[in-house]
């Protein structure tokens, strides 16, 4: 019986723990994304989230960049200019 209250006990310490971290990694990305600016060029959002899960690029020059995390999507419309023109968070 010690075994099974053992194993209850850190499967739930465990699970308290996986919620806290995804809790702090999703509020690090939306704080990242209320301080991003629009008209902003391309390579500097390149430089403070990264390499895009997803691009889309169109014929007009135009492309939009994706960026996931566990429970958000953000996504970032980009001019031929290599400006932000349109910030968008989708919640999963």
């Amino acid at each position: 019986m010690k075994r099974i209250n053992d194993l209850i006990s850190i499967t739930l310490v465990v699970l308290f723990s996986l919620v806290v971290v995804i809790f702090f990694y999703e509020r690090h990305y939306l704080s990242k994304y209320d301080e991003t600016q629009i008209n902003v060029d391309f390579s500097i959002l390149e430089k403070s989230w990264g390499k895009p899960d997803k691009v889309l690029e169109y014929g007009n020059g135009d492309k939009t960049v994706f960026y996931n995390t566990i429970l958000n999507e953000f996504v970032f419309n980009i001019n031929d200019k290599n400006e932000v023109i349109l910030k968008y968070n989708d919640n999963f």
